[in-house]
C-alpha cells in the first residue's frame, strides 16, 4: 500500500507547467515501472478526480482545485498572510509572496503582485523555487535539520542560475547559517538577472517555521530600498507569527514599531508599468 501511495504521488509530481499532460507509456518510462502498472495508476487517480483523461492523455484533474481551496480557507498561516500581503504590497508598490516547504522542495503558494514601474512578476502558485539561489528557498532550507540539509546537498547539483548564483556546498551552508543569524535571506539577482529580493520566516510559537514571507524587487530598486525593505517584511512575517501564534511573541514591540516607522517611496504611476 505504501508503495503504491508513492508511485501515486511520484506520478502527480510529473505534471509541470512545461509537460501537463501525460501518456502511460511516458509515466512507465518515468517511473521504471511496467506499463500495466503505470496504467492502473492513472486510471486509480482518474477514479478519485485527481486526474482526468483526455484523447487518450492525462491531465490534472478539477478535485486539485477543489482541495486547493479547501487547504487555503482552512489554513491558518495561508488566511494571515493573505491580508498582510495585501497591506505590504499596496504599501510598497513591490511583489509579495508566501512560501512552503513540501517534501524536499520550497513551493510558492501566494501572491501579491506589486503595481510599481517594472515591478517583478509574480510566481505562480503551485510552482517550486530552488532552495539555493531565492530568498524565500534559503529562508526555508536554512529552518531545515542539518541531516535533511545534508541530503539534500548530497544528491542535489545547486545550478548556477546566474553569475550570483551560489554554487558550492560549502558556500550555500555558509550562507545558510548567516540567514539563521540574521532571521532573514536576501537573493541579489542570484536566481534571475534584474530580480532582488528579502524572505523572512514565519515562525510558529513552538519554534517551527511555517513559511517565508518574500518582497521582490527590480534591481534598479533594491540598493535605495533594500534596508526599509528588509525591515517592513521582518515585521510583517512577525506579525503573521503573532496571529498564527494567538497572540503576543517576543519582539512584537519591535515589529510593530518597524512598521509604524519605516518610511517607504510612494508607487509610481500604474500606466508606466510595462
Amino acid at each position: 500500500m505504501l508503495q503504491t501511495l508513492t508511485r501515486a504521488g511520484r506520478v502527480l509530481d510529473l505534471f509541470t507547467p512545461e509537460r501537463h499532460e501525460w501518456g502511460v507509456t511516458a509515466v512507465a518510462v518515468e517511473l521504471g515501472i511496467a506499463k500495466s502498472q503505470a496504467h492502473e495508476l492513472l486510471a486509480s487517480l482518474c477514479e478519485i478526480g485527481l486526474l482526468h483523461r483526455e484523447r487518450g492523455r492525462y491531465r490534472l484533474g478539477w478535485r486539485v482545485v477543489a482541495l486547493h481551496s479547501l487547504l487555503w480557507s482552512t489554513s491558518d498561516v495561508g488566511q494571515a498572510a493573505t491580508r498582510m500581503m495585501r497591506t505590504l504590497a499596496s504599501r510598497c508598490g513591490e511583489t509579495v509572496q508566501l512560501t512552503v516547504w513540501s517534501g524536499a522542495s520550497a513551493v510558492c503558494v501566494a501572491g501579491s503582485e506589486g503595481r510599481r514601474e517594472r515591478a517583478v512578476s509574480v510566481v505562480p502558485a503551485g510552482m517550486g523555487l530552488p532552495v539555493h539561489c531565492t530568498g524565500p528557498g534559503k529562508v526555508l532550507l536554512a529552518s531545515r535539520p542539518s541531516a535533511e540539509i545534508a541530503a539534500l546537498l548530497s544528491r542535489e547539483r545547486l545550478e548556477r542560475m546566474t553569475e550570483r548564483t551560489i554554487a558550492t556546498s560549502d558556500s550555500l551552508r555558509e550562507e545558510l547559517a548567516g540567514v539563521r543569524r540574521r532571521g532573514f535571506a536576501y537573493d541579489d539577482q542570484e536566481h534571475a538577472p534584474g530580480a532582488c529580493s528579502v524572505a523572512a520566516p514565519i515562525v510558529h510559537a513552538n519554534g517551527e517555521v511555517l513559511a517565508a514571507l518574500s518582497m521582490s524587487v527590480p534591481a534598479q530598486r533594491w540598493d535605495a530600498s533594500r534596508d526599509a525593505y528588509t525591515r517592513l517584511t521582518v515585521a510583517s512575517a512577525c506579525h503573521i507569527a503573532r496571529s498564527v501564534s494567538g497572540g503576543r511573541r517576543l519582539g512584537d514591540e519591535e515589529c510593530e514599531a518597524r512598521l509604524d516607522r519605516d518610511p517607504v517611496a510612494p508607487p509610481e504611476p500604474r500606466a508606466g508599468r510595462r
